[in-house]
């Protein structure tokens, strides 16, 4: 231990210990030559006789380094304080290299957090690892949850579980005396639940087993973020009465918002009060469940008991036969299979960083050539080659290094964007991007493959400098340097090709039409206000009461002076509606009918958006209530169905996915222009649209076109809806141009996301190329000149700059249309239009003439050189 001390301190007191040391040889040195002096010597050979006595200073200094210290550590911080010196000399340099190589690390290390955030974090359960997901599949294959009959056998039975808890996802009205009533994500769950999650309570106490019985008083635990909005953060609200879904309930807790639980819920009900439960019959398989591993038991050993649970399912009755109960860890549950949608982008992060790392291998392989005569230099004097490749492998590593933490500063603000563009409670609480140990890991593995690939061809390359001809020639040429300029031509390609692979996705992206409708800009409308309404409980039990609700509805939203006309409808646009089959009157039924999509509107709805009736008319009051059924339909419909005359008068019917049982035909009444129905898809879908008052759904969205700014009124229009049932909330109220953006952030973010990196990678590929071009042409000067001076003219020189990158343009196109072809087989196999393939070849040419312009600027300084300055300056 004091050895390893004392080779420690060397290392901190390394400069002062090396005064002492001189101080100490130069005493010795003195006491020598003063006792040669009194033996009659001159001083200058006494002196000389008291060095020779002592032996080589050089090399007992060396002797005693390697004695106290670790010479390898001392020789490391040698190269270490070379390299930053050698990097604050060539400024300039230095900064294209750290920039260059800060994009490529830290774009593939955001793509890389986002990815581990999504699919491989997983939820923040203390030993997640022992806690499984279980449910049933079907002799069909078809999977499912478990019964309220089938958790409660698994519960008792002798399972490999130490506990079981189920749970079932619902939307519920929080309301009370004082504030509005407001809907959130709310969950029933057994009490169980808590105890698997670990989940500890913030104030007051978690669900108990005696909450969870049938009759029992009706307990709530809110999160955090609830306890906020309804109570300020009052620790006085244990204890608070609260109406749920119009039942008296009391808060007994309050948890985290991320709590543990895998439900992102924001209200937890005991799984008794979920209604119909206990009449639930064995084929009612909706209920989620997990469980914790007893201790000492594997996941092998709960495969093996749940086949015997599986069996105890057969014998309990026909509905049961075939029906296998199986588990998973939750994570690969929960994540298993994303990873696959996150490839592309990984993909692409990776090119990005492959792309800057040949980037920076080519920038310096081109200072190794400028380096040549202090390499010479070093290996004339005895420098060993494996000595003078740690050296710059060193200088490489500190580049990477500093290039990593900037990368990381790169990453971050890019998981901040993205952030930042997602709209409030898009995802769960468990997709968390901050940094962790696998974070940092994933970042360190980044550098270090940066370095293997950047640093070790250019390192070689100048260990191995032909010392004799560098010293001769005295380092003015390029000449003779085959095996370093097909090592730029390899690297320039390679970033060439891989840029292009990445920037064909955007050219492909730009330049295929997308199909444009003429109702787009109605979605962009801020004057239109939209918020969804939920009729829950025995007081909305038939249609005829929520008819008449939504009409009180609809009436008291329609405010005086503020508000134009108010609708009714059963989904939003952009959001997606029920699919159906669809039959036309008059021709023969198909086997596999049409795919349409069905949404039921209220009369006015289109007036509300903005849109004109195109032929015949709108709905009225009577229309669902009272008569023959009625229906319109979209543009699109009528062109690919009833294109072969006019569609008024036309009847059609249509039956949702799965059902059975007679169709009702209904007569189209008016036909209206094509709205976009849902993000990704085709822009126009066929689409029919229903009387919102036939079926009067418990769920519906209220739309109010303003005067002026919609959002202004959110606040009185839930005002009214007070009037009309209190515990009525209003709730995902939002304009309809923010209801669009959040319906289509996704393909938003990601087609930016695309762009920011393909066009990097881009820009990276071209600062390359301008670089090492320009380098070239700087170690030609002389030759420039000599060609000049003979007669050659501006052409000759021009065709002699672009000669230098001509092989690895033609390289790297080649290279870049295979990776485009194994692009498109990966990850778009279905995209390979003759469209698509004009797009490539259109980004094909774009970048060869952005490569060839990369060559100007270096062209008309060699072409502007006078051939007496080149010469001059040899």
């Amino acid at each position: 231990m004091p050895i390893w001390i004392a080779r420690l301190l060397d290392v901190v007191l390394g400069r002062r210990r090396e005064a002492r040391l001189d101080e100490e040889i130069a005493t010795h040195l003195a006491a020598s030559q003063a006792d040669y002096e009194r033996r009659g010597l001159s001083p200058q050979d006494a002196a000389l006789a008291a060095r020779r006595s002592f032996g080589g200073v050089d090399q007992t200094k060396s002797r005693v380094r390697e004695a106290r210290g670790w010479p390898w550590l001392a020789s490391m911080a040698q190269d270490i304080r070379f390299a930053l010196r050698h990097l604050a000399r060539a400024r300039g340099f230095s900064a294209t290299l750290l920039a260059v190589l800060a994009v490529g690390i830290g774009v593939s290390h955001m793509f890389f957090t986002l990815t581990y955030a999504h699919t491989m974090r997983g939820l923040p359960i203390p030993e997640v690892d022992r806690v499984h997901a279980v449910w049933t599949v079907s002799t069909n294959g078809t999977e499912a949850g478990l019964s309220y009959p089938d958790v409660r056998e698994l519960q008792a039975a002798a399972s490999p579980f130490a506990q079981v808890a189920a749970y079932a996802p619902a939307a519920v009205t929080v309301a009370d005396d004082e504030r509005a009533a407001e809907r959130f994500d709310g969950v029933f769950t057994t009490a169980e639940g808590f105890a698997i999650a670990r989940v500890a309570p913030v104030a007051g106490r978690v669900l108990a087993h005696d909450d969870d019985r049938a009759g029992a008083p009706l307990a709530v635990v809110l999160t955090e973020r609830v306890w906020r909005i309804r109570f300020l953060g009052d620790l006085g609200a244990i204890g608070r009465q609260l109406r749920v879904n119009g039942l008296p309930a009391t808060v007994v807790g309050v948890v985290s918002d991320a709590s543990g639980f895998p439900s992102a819920a924001a209200v937890f009900l005991p799984l008794s009060a979920l209604p119909g439960l206990q009449a639930a019959s064995r084929e009612a398989r909706s209920l989620r469940v997990f469980a914790r591993l007893a201790a000492g038991l594997t996941a092998t050993d709960a495969a093996a008991s749940l086949s015997a649970a599986s069996f105890a399912l057969a014998a309990a009755g026909a509905e049961s036969a075939g029906v296998r109960v199986v588990s998973a860890p939750i994570n690969t549950r929960f994540f298993g299979g994303r990873v696959l949608g996150w490839l592309p982008f990984i993909t692409a992060g990776l090119i990005v960083v492959a792309v800057a790392s040949t980037n920076a291998g080519n920038l310096l392989l081109a200072t190794a050539r400028a380096r040549a005569r202090e390499v010479a230099i070093r290996v004339a004097v005895g420098a060993a080659t494996g000595r003078i490749v740690r050296q710059l492998l060193v200088e490489s590593a500190v580049v990477a290094l500093i290039a990593a933490v900037a990368g990381l500063g790169v990453s971050r603000a890019g998981v901040g964007f993205y952030r930042s563009r997602i709209p409030e409670n898009a995802f769960p609480y468990w997709f968390d991007y901050s940094v962790d140990s696998t974070v940092i890991v994933a970042l360190w593995m980044l550098t270090l493959a940066t370095v293997t690939v950047f640093a070790v061809v250019p390192a070689l390359v100048a260990a191995r400098t032909p010392v004799v001809h560098v010293l001769k020639d005295g380092g003015r040429s390029d000449t003779g340097r085959r095996g370093a300029r097909l090592g730029g031509t390899v690297f320039l390609a390679v970033q060439i090709g891989l840029a292009l692979v990445l920037v064909a996705q955007v050219g492909v992206a730009a330049l295929t039409p997308r199909e444009r409708l003429a109702t787009d800009a109605v979605l962009e409308d801020p004057r239109v206000l939209t918020g969804t309404l939920t009729l829950t409980g025995e007081p909305y039990g038939t249609v005829e009461r929520r008819r008449a609700v939504y009409a009180r509805v609809a009436d008291r939203a329609r405010l005086p002076g503020s508000v134009i006309a108010t609708a009714l409808a059963s989904a939003v646009p952009l959001e997606g509606s029920p699919e159906a089959g669809l039959e036309v009157e008059g021709r023969d039924q198909a086997t596999d009918p049409p795919r349409i999509f069905t949404i039921a509107v209220s009369p006015g709805y289109f007036g509300v958006l903005g849109v004109g009736i195109s032929r015949g008319r709108d709905f009225t009051d009577r229309d669902g209530v009272s008569g023959d059924p009625v229906a319109m339909v979209n543009e699109r419909l009528v062109a690919l169905h009833l294109g072969d005359g006019d569609p008024i008068g036309r009847r059609i019917a249509w039956r949702a996915r799965g059902a059975t049982g007679p169709m009702a035909w209904a007569t189209v009444v008016g036909v209206v222009p094509d709205i976009r129905h849902r993000d990704g898809s085709p822009a126009a879908v066929p689409v029919v649209y229903s009387p919102f008052a036939t079926a009067a759904p418990p769920t519906a969205v209220l739309f109010v076109r303003a005067a002026a700014d919609g959002a202004a009124l959110t606040g009185t229009v839930r005002r009214a809806l007070r009037d009309v049932d209190a515990d009525l909330p209003l709730y995902r109220a939002r304009t309809l141009a923010v209801a669009t953006r959040e319906a289509t952030w996704v393909g938003r973010i990601s087609a930016m996301l695309a762009n920011t990196v393909c066009l990097s990678a881009f820009a990276l590929s071209v600062a390359g190329l301008f670089a090492v071009v320009s380098h070239r042409t700087l170690l030609r000067r002389r030759e420039i000149g000599l060609r000049m001076a003979m007669g050659a003219d501006a052409w000759h020189v021009a065709r002699l700059v672009v000669g230098t990158v001509a092989g690895a343009l033609g390289a790297g196109l080649a290279l870049g249309l295979l990776g485009v072809a194994a692009w498109q087989r990966a990850f778009a196999p279905a995209a390979a239009t003759g469209g698509q393939a004009g797009a490539v070849v259109s980004v094909f040419a774009a970048l060869a003439a952005a490569v060839l312009l990369g060559c100007v600027t270096p062209a008309w300084r060699a072409v502007r050189t006078a051939p007496a300055d080149a010469l001059r300056r040899e």
